[in-house]
């Protein structure tokens, strides 16, 4: 078959055969070339249905080939090859060929197809969809740039990316699978699709940076190379791996996985999510040694997430966790919304504020010393602690959650417990008379266990302290310490309940406790009130305030007596129920 060169000055249409070096149009099996420079730069047109060739070659640099007649195909039943000059489709026009390799030059479709039946090849010079469809049996792209701002492309199996900068806007590009071990692949926008595998490595790099972009895979491994997002979704319908490489998700951007892996046994590996949104169908786990860092964001399991490195930062993470590893707070609020079963070990970090949303259990006390250190418990936490430790500094912050020791609290006077919820333990100084304060706010704070001298229990406006347990003295400890009485203040005049729910925390407190700051109403209302849960308001005839105590009478026998810390003047005590089969107690002028 022959070989057959463009040789018109002008440039022309494909079926004028003084265009061609032979003088006649090439015949089908014949080799076709727009090889040569002549005198500028000049295009082919094709105007007629042309082929099959054998091959077709364009090489000079001032060369285009034009497809842009409505409907029409040249047919190249072997390779076609680009090194310099252009090839331009449009008008539903068709390139159909065996392979097609570029080196340099450049493509560009903005309506039409181009079909390579075979391996398509890029290793230099430029590919832009701007429309139309490309299809391939395989792309193997390792060099020069690639661009879909449109169109869809189809590749029935794999991608490979080794060198070069790929850039997606718009459109669709559908694989059998995709392989990024060099250059770039960055997508502001469209849709690509590898229905198997994506892998990344050595030195590839992966961006999504815009909300348009969506990146699907089967699966996902990544041992090296970049991947980051500030925007956009990556879809991984099976699992996600992550044993290498740098990976970064910013705000914006959403990750869904059927189960992801952060390290193995012989890599570790940091998954850092940065403000992005992670939801993972099965489950997840964290190697010993490697990272989940979260600075923001969110991370859901439904299958759990098993943690034998480390899990730190802040954010949220949803669904049942386990493991070995640690729970880090750091930077803000880690929040736990499923259940923690015990075996992790929980930190907190200064300026970190490690949050319980669901039922948690830790083996190891949390040793807070710095008063930027927060334990929060949710609404709806609980956190059972299997150990006593010894906290002399941050806060325990309750929210309507539980809170449970059996083995008590030894808190020190830099210690703040606040909010409302339940205490389940015995609240411990550490010693001459130094313990946490205690405030009740924001609704009602129950103690279920003793308090003993040294912890400072508080009651602000609105809310309610309600102690089960009994007030203790550290008899233990070494004079005068061991015989100063616990001391229950009122934070505001206006409103706020201590409650001694049992007989034995109200006859303790008679003993052992004081009352300070308990306002004298001007309105004959009450505001701070002292509610006698087991005492009945008909078991009491008289009250009065004698030598800076309350004293209540049935009869001329008294039957109970609290002490005040302060002066009260002549205020006269008021009796009444709680509502309940108890007593309020208040003063008044």
């Amino acid at each position: 078959m022959a070989t057959d060169t463009w040789t018109g000055v002008f440039g022309g249409n494909w079926s004028d055969p003084t265009g061609w070096s032979g003088g006649t149009v090439p015949a089908a099996g014949d080799t076709v070339q727009l090889s040569q420079a002549l005198n500028g730069p000049y295009t082919v047109h094709l105007d007629a249905n042309e082929g099959p060739y054998a091959a077709l070659t364009v090489s000079a640099a001032n060369a285009t080939l034009a497809l842009y007649y409505g409907g029409l195909t040249l047919s190249v039943s072997g390779a076609t090859t680009l090194s310099a000059g252009d090839i331009a489709i449009a008008g539903n026009a068709t390139l159909d060929t065996g392979t097609f390799a570029e080196s340099g030059g450049f493509l560009g479709m903005s309506n039409g197809t181009l079909d390579v039946s075979g391996q398509a090849t890029l290793s230099g010079g430029g590919l832009a969809v701007y429309g139309g469809t490309f299809d391939a049996g395989t792309l193997a792209f390792s060099g020069g740039s690639f661009g879909i701002s449109g169109g869809d492309v189809a590749v029935t199996n794999q991608v490979s990316e080794t060198a070069g900068t790929a850039g997606f806007y718009a459109g669709t590009f559908d694989a059998g699978s995709l392989a990024v071990s060099g250059g770039s692949l960055g997508m502001s926008g469209g849709t690509l699709a590898a229905s198997g595998a994506l892998t990344l490595s050595g030195s590839g790099s992966i961006g999504l940076y815009n909300t348009a972009a969506t990146l699907k895979a089967g699966s996902l491994a990544q041992t090296g190379g970049n991947l980051g997002m500030s925007g956009g979704t990556l879809a991984v319908a099976g699992q996600a791996t992550f044993t290498g490489g740098t990976d970064v998700f910013y705000g914006g951007s959403t990750v869904d996985a059927g189960s992801l892996q952060v390290g193995s046994s012989s890599a570790a590996q940091t998954l850092t999510a940065n403000g992005a949104a992670f939801a993972v169908s099965g489950t997840a786990s964290a190697a010993a040694g490697s990272t989940l860092a979260m600075y923001g964001g969110s991370f859901s399991t439904q299958g759990g997430i098993t943690d034998s490195g480390t899990v730190s930062g802040a954010g949220t993470v949803g669904g049942p966790l386990g493991g070995s590893g640690t729970v880090y707070a750091e930077q803000g609020t880690l929040d736990l919304t499923g259940n923690v079963a015990s075996g992790l070990t929980f930190e907190i970090a200064s300026y970190g504020d490690l949050k319980i949303d669901g039922t948690a259990t830790v083996a190891n006390h949390l040793g807070l010393g710095d008063v930027n250190q927060v334990l929060e418990i949710g609404p709806s936490g609980s956190l059972t602690v299997t150990v006593q430790g010894s906290d002399t500094g941050g806060t325990y912050k309750l929210e309507g959650g539980t809170l449970t020791d059996a083995q008590g609290f030894v808190t020190g006077s830099s210690t703040t417990i606040t909010g409302f919820g339940t205490i389940n333990g015995t609240e411990y100084g550490i010693g001459y008379e130094r313990g946490a304060t205690i405030d009740a706010v924001g609704g009602t704070l129950t103690l279920n266990g003793d308090i003993y001298s040294g912890v400072t229990p508080a009651v602000a406006a609105g809310a309610t302290f309600s102690l089960l347990g009994a007030v203790q003295l550290n008899a233990s400890e070494p004079p005068p310490f061991g015989s100063y009485p616990v001391h229950f203040d009122f934070l505001s005049s206006a409103s706020g309940t201590l409650r001694l729910d049992t007989a034995t925390a109200r006859q303790s407190f008679e003993a052992n406790g004081i009352i300070g700051n308990m306002n004298v109403s001007t309105t004959g209302a009450p505001t701070n009130v002292l509610d006698l849960a087991d005492v009945q308001p008909s078991s009491i005839t008289s009250a009065m305030v004698a030598s800076g105590t309350i004293e209540l009478f049935n009869g001329p026998t008294m039957i109970d007596h609290f002490a005040l810390a302060g002066s009260v003047g002549t205020a006269a005590v008021h009796w009444a129920s709680d509502g309940g089969s108890g007593s309020n107690i208040f003063l008044s002028t």
